[in-house]
């Protein structure tokens, strides 16, 4: 039998996914691991990132560009740019890097 989820469920599990405390990847990443229950490496972390961007920007717009660890973050980032899909007011992007352009 399966298990069925909600929803809400599973953005819970990509919210977990994502903002686990102390992710331990500052200073060695290919001898540290992300701190979840089935991601257990940088680079399986790394995939979980892209494809998660990629879903995004396949229902949102945008277009998947530089991912990469930002040691000062301590976190990923994902560069997303526009797609001609993205609405001249940023859409579900606006709120995010006031700094940064779409364009």
């Amino acid at each position: 039998m399966a298990k069925i989820l909600t929803a809400e469920e599973l953005g819970r599990i990509v919210l977990a996914a994502t903002t686990s405390p102390g992710i331990p990847l500052s200073a060695d990443r290919t001898q540290k691991a992300v701190q979840s229950a089935m991601i257990d490496d940088i680079d399986q972390y790394e995939d979980f990132v892209t494809d998660l961007a990629a879903l995004i920007t396949k229902h949102y717009g945008g277009k998947v560009g530089l991912i990469q660890w930002v040691e000062e973050l301590d976190n990923m980032t994902v560069a997303i740019s526009q797609d001609g899909m993205i609405p001249s007011n940023g859409g579900i992007y606006k709120d995010f890097d006031k700094e940064g352009e779409l364009g």
